[in-house]
């Protein structure tokens, strides 16, 4: 009975963010560091940075990159059953007209990478979202939790509600290691 009592007390998803995706591929493109962009690492596969822009104009896009992100992450974590804008577009409330501009040219290329990025995600996703790794996952946090894998190297993750988590592939795809992040961050919350 406790069994049947954990599974209906909460649901354990995992998905793979688009808008997450072409926002951190705008970062590398054009060299974004702020310190919100800094804390999450480069993306996985690497970005070509063909559209570097000079350091005055990056840093105007600096300023609406961090706008961007929070606004997507806002919108991804307070929207009931939220999903993907239309591929490749920005939050509706976001108006930073040099953002947009901008990425308007990183567009085709960026949707290429998104997508291969995707599928790469969807695969993981399958192989690694077990249904022990949800009751281990449960048993963390308790009720609804979502992770939200997103394509950055290293072993990167970021708890960004209490029922949002942001995940790298190498974090998500090593079970134990991320179960181990998961409890410390739980932890620390």
């Amino acid at each position: 009975m406790r069994k049947l009592d954990r599974y209906t007390a909460g649901m354990v998803s995992v998905s793979f963010s688009e808008d997450l995706a072409y926002c951190l591929y705008a970062r590398d493109a054009w060299g974004i560091s702020t310190p919100t962009a800094s804390r999450i690492p480069p993306c996985t596969p690497a970005v070509a940075g063909a559209h570097r822009r000079p350091s005055t104009e990056t840093e105007g896009l600096g300023t609406g990159w961090d706008r961007w992100w929070q606004a997507t992450l806002g919108a991804y974590v307070d929207g009931p059953g939220h999903q993907d804008r239309q591929l490749g577009s920005l939050p509706d409330e976001f108006a930073d007209t040099d953002v947009r501009q901008a990425f308007r040219t990183l567009y085709p290329e960026a949707r290429e990478w998104v997508m291969q990025c995707k599928k790469e995600h969807i695969q993981l996703i399958q192989l690694t979202h077990t249904a022990q790794m949800r009751t281990a996952v449960l048993d963390l946090r308790p009720g609804n939790f979502h992770i939200v894998c997103i394509p950055v190297e290293s072993s990167f993750g970021q708890l960004i509600s209490p029922s949002h988590a942001l995940a790298s592939p190498a974090l998500f795809g090593d079970q134990p290691h991320f179960l181990d992040w998961l409890s410390t961050a739980s932890a620390a919350s």
